[in-house]
């Protein structure tokens, strides 16, 4: 979740309506000075799902016992953010490969800047945990995207990696 003060009250914004905003950068980013990107429909998919995986706990959100309010993805304790989005490459696996691979870079990349810290000593297994899993599935999923006809030219480790860069820069800019 996303909290946004206003005058009338605090305006909460839920992960997967920020993806859709990310999602809509994505399928308007591009011009004759910077270009686009490919595979661009799995890579927009991957914009648009990125948080999908935070719609269950969403629906019935933990509060922030400082504030009274709902957790946003900020002050969300790390051991519980990390097992909500635990499945989200799995869940967007179900709708594309290249756009699970996407996510599942994002969440590494994330968690390894985030959650690797002093801080996260009490869940450091966890995390652990969490990366090597996804590691193992990014592996996987480049491996079958390279010898994919259909995906082998944008499942380089260039591409693979400006693409991932791209997500990261939606997501962010949809904050």
């Amino acid at each position: 979740m996303l909290h946004r003060e206003d005058p009338d009250g605090l305006i909460v914004i839920t992960q997967p309506a920020h993806a859709w905003l990310a999602a809509q950068l994505a399928r308007h980013w591009g011009n004759d000075r910077f270009g686009t990107f490919a595979p661009w429909e799995d890579v927009c998919l991957a914009a648009e799902q990125h948080d999908v995986g935070m719609a269950g706990w969403e629906a019935a959100p933990t509060l922030n016992p400082q504030t009274g309010r709902p957790h946003n993805y900020i002050d969300l304790p790390g051991r519980a953010h990390t097992e909500i989005v635990s499945h989200t490459s799995q869940i967007v696996l179900s709708q594309g490969r290249y756009a699970a691979l996407l996510v599942s870079l994002l969440f590494t990349r994330v968690w390894e800047k985030y959650y690797t810290g002093p801080d996260s000593a009490a869940y450091a297994h966890e995390v652990q945990s969490f990366l090597a899993r996804e590691r193992d599935f990014q592996a996987a999923a480049l491996s079958t995207l390279q010898r994919d006809p259909i995906y082998a030219a944008d499942a380089t480790p260039e591409v693979v990696a400006r693409n991932q860069r791209l997500v990261m820069a939606w997501d962010t800019l949809s904050l």
